[in-house]
């Protein structure tokens, strides 16, 4: 059993060092403050060379776009399209393109195996670096399940009794084609599914129960066939 688990905790980011050598990195969110610690951690294991990165973005609840298409850059080997961003213009009644994204390759990038692990509570902008992935053939995605599948634009907001707000999407990420990607549709299809479906059944949920993050094991697991 593998001597690493990710943590949920307030802490933006968690780093470890695996059996194996592998880099062990968990991002909660995409934000400013959680940037600069992955850049550092992503040029630690390029300077190191290390034999593999498990990228954990199964608790990671978004944040700003252009931040997941820089964290996907530090993989990436070519240029590839991020998003239009789109909201509904009340003045002339119509859905608008306010801004569009790119990923590009860092200066430096990891060139090494890559394993992504996502789970139904990877939303928003944290659904965009597996994305930019898959996109890229960077990544083999090893989970139980897929990402939520909702990476609409929320900027709009309801007020409700007792101070309560909702918020909710006025806009939705559009592909190159111009076409919503990623948001589920009334198919349920949506998000980014696995690659490598870790089996749910009476061992893994023992295993699971006893102690152990089987969906890692099975990412290291990829991780060390990709080096092979």
């Amino acid at each position: 059993m593998l001597d690493v688990k990710p943590q949920i905790s307030p802490d933006l980011m968690t780093v470890r060092i695996l059996d194996g050598g592998y880099t062990y990195i968990a991002l909660y969110e995409e934000s400013y403050e959680v940037y600069q610690p992955f850049k550092e951690a992503v040029l630690s294991a390029i300077a190191n060379n290390t034999a593999g990165i498990v990228l954990d973005l199964r608790f990671n609840g978004g944040g700003d776009d252009n931040l997941a298409s820089c964290i996907a850059g530090w993989f990436a080997k070519e240029p590839v399209f991020y998003e239009f961003v789109t909201t509904y213009d009340p003045g002339v009644q119509k859905v608008k393109i306010t801004s569009a994204a790119c990923t590009k390759p860092r200066p430096q990038i990891y060139e090494g195996p890559v394993v992504i692990m996502v789970s139904p509570d990877t939303i928003s902008s944290g659904e965009g670096v597996p994305m930019i992935m898959n996109k890229t053939a960077r990544g083999k995605v090893v989970s139980w399940y897929g990402t939520d599948g909702a990476f609409g634009m929320v900027t709009a907001a309801a007020i409700l009794p007792l101070d309560m707000e909702i918020l909710y999407p006025d806009g939705a990420s559009l592909n190159e084609n111009r076409t919503i990607q990623m948001d589920s549709d009334a198919s349920r299809t949506g998000g980014v599914a696995p690659h490598v479906r870790v089996p749910m059944n009476e061992e893994t949920l023992a295993r699971a129960m006893a102690g152990e993050d089987v969906q890692l094991t099975y990412a290291v697991q990829a991780l060390q066939k990709q080096s092979e």
